[in-house]
């Protein structure tokens, strides 16, 4: 609930959001990309707080901060104009990796819009693995993610699993600072396959007529971050 998030203290960083008019799709309700920049919005500030804080350079000007998984559920929707905090605790997992537990709380109606985990590696400005900062506020919180239990990836080489392929180009908009694909928008264009397979599938039928009868939304994001 709304009031057992605000009391944890593990989550001891807030920002605000408000979902506008281009963060929504056409059912009025804010989509998995959206949520991911929200996410992201978290962890920046949570970043930028610590680091001044402490009195010391910010870790993105410091190191190239590379997400290597994201899990994270869907559990409530937001509309238009809703406000929404976006609430983050950190732990270390590893001495190279670290997680950003994080939660989408939408003040508006007091649910849960997102519960989820971030890991995030530590590269040097040669894109070099290096141990976490050692001004990361290290955590004894051995708490377990929020995602059920995890289903092993089916492998690449199973081509009978994957009989569909959809092609993209990378545009600048898809890139980020570093000039590569952003994260968010690897699942932009996984959404974008989503609804050319659909075309695929039942070419007789509109895709305005697929909406209207699926009204299906993202309840789950598990990804790992292989190779930019």
């Amino acid at each position: 609930s709304m009031e057992d998030a605000q009391d944890d203290k593990h989550y001891s960083h807030r920002q605000g959001v408000t979902v506008y008019g281009d963060e929504m799709n056409s059912r009025g309700f804010a989509d998995a990309s959206t949520y991911i920049k929200y996410l992201d919005r978290g962890r920046v500030e949570t970043i930028e707080e610590i680091c001044k804080n402490a009195g010391s350079m910010s870790w993105l000007e410091e190191y190239i901060v590379n997400v290597y998984r994201i899990d994270a559920y869907t559990q409530t929707t937001a509309r238009l104009g809703h406000r929404l905090d976006v609430l983050t605790g950190l732990r270390s997992t590893s001495s190279h990796r670290a997680a950003f537990d994080q939660r989408i709380i939408n003040v508006t109606t007091g649910e849960v819009s997102v519960d989820g985990v971030v890991e995030v590696l530590f590269l040097n400005q040669d894109r070099k693995l290096v141990p976490v900062p050692e001004s990361f506020p290290f955590s004894d919180d051995q708490r377990e993610p929020p995602s059920h239990v995890r289903r092993e990836p089916v492998e690449f080489s199973d081509d009978s699993h994957f009989p569909f392929r959809a092609r993209y180009r990378v545009y600048y908009e898809d890139t980020d600072t570093q000039g590569i694909t952003y994260h968010a928008s690897y699942v932009r264009f996984c959404e974008r396959a989503l609804f050319d397979m659909v075309r695929t599938a039942w070419p007789e039928m509109s895709m305005m007529a697929w909406m209207q009868k699926n009204r299906m939304n993202v309840a789950r994001l598990d990804i790992r971050y292989l190779q930019a």
